[in-house]
């Protein structure tokens, strides 16, 4: 009969190779145990960097433009970032500068359409503010009554009339 071949973890195997004197592990290369095994690291190139930029510019979530570059969420946040940030700024100063052109004209086709981008997208300069004061009759407090309160009066009128 063959002998049977002993089978161990890759920690057992670590171990054994740290008890031998004189010899030290290999070091591990990058991507995996194999060589050229696992992902090899990202370089950004400049088509991919134009189409982020392009796709941040149009107002796309970037877990969308990681799927349509086809990359991971995180390598895309970790290599893309000025083109992640220059992206929806650029979109805003090119509407700003749209807005202002429309509203230096007498025709004000595209004004609304740009007011509601802006107001959407930004930020709270661009926001419509609203203030809204509640107050009782002739400006004073608002007067509250609870059940219990109405039903009492209720019950103090009936028994006036009664």
């Amino acid at each position: 009969m063959g002998r049977s071949k002993i089978v161990r973890t890759a920690e057992q195997r670590r171990a054994a190779q740290k008890k031998k004197p004189g010899r030290k592990p290999k070091p591990r290369k990058r991507g995996g145990a194999r060589p050229g095994a696992g992902a090899k690291p990202h370089s950004p190139d400049p088509n991919t960097q134009g189409k982020v930029e392009a796709l941040a510019l149009a107002g796309i979530d970037r877990e969308i433009i990681a799927r349509v570059v086809g990359m991971a969420p995180e390598t895309l946040r970790k290599h893309y970032v000025p083109q992640l940030e220059k992206g929806p700024a650029m979109a805003l100063a090119t509407v700003a500068r749209n807005l202002f052109k429309q509203a230096s004209k007498d025709d004000f086709r595209a004004v609304d359409a740009a007011k509601y981008y802006l107001s959407r997208r930004g930020g709270e300069a661009w926001k419509d503010k609203q203030a809204f004061e509640h107050s009782g009759p002739n400006g004073g407090p608002i007067e509250t009554t609870t059940k219990k309160q109405k039903d009492a009066a209720l019950r103090a009128a009936l028994r006036a009339d009664g």
